[in-house]
């Protein structure tokens, strides 16, 4: 994560000015969590294998996770030219990697 110095000067510079013999004694930083869509769309992206992302996204177009599904996992698979254990990995993988994102702590902060 870069520090936003400039903007922590800034507010230090009026604190400065407005409070007189004030004397910051130290600066910390802190990871901020993943706040809009553009990041999380960003640090999933990152994340994910291009043939993950082709086939989580060819499975949501296709309506594979409608409740029922408008295609099975098999008919997916063969839209994308790969077996059916093969899309099911790297659905399964890329579902993974978008909770790890969503609920793991260590995961939550902006790169």
């Amino acid at each position: 994560m870069s520090p936003i110095w400039p903007l922590s000067a800034n507010f230090i510079e009026r604190i400065e000015q407005n409070v007189p013999n004030i004397e910051l004694r130290g600066r910390k930083t802190r990871e901020r969590p993943l706040k809009t869509q553009r990041t999380f769309r960003t640090v999933c992206g990152e994340r994910l294998t291009e043939k993950q992302e082709a086939v989580l996204q060819t499975a949501y177009l296709s309506g594979y996770f409608e409740s029922p599904r408008v295609q099975t996992g098999r008919e997916v698979a063969a839209s994308l030219d790969v077996s059916q254990p093969t899309f099911t990995h790297h659905l399964r993988a890329a579902q993974r990697k978008i909770c790890e994102v969503l609920f793991d702590a260590s995961t939550t902060s902006a790169a």
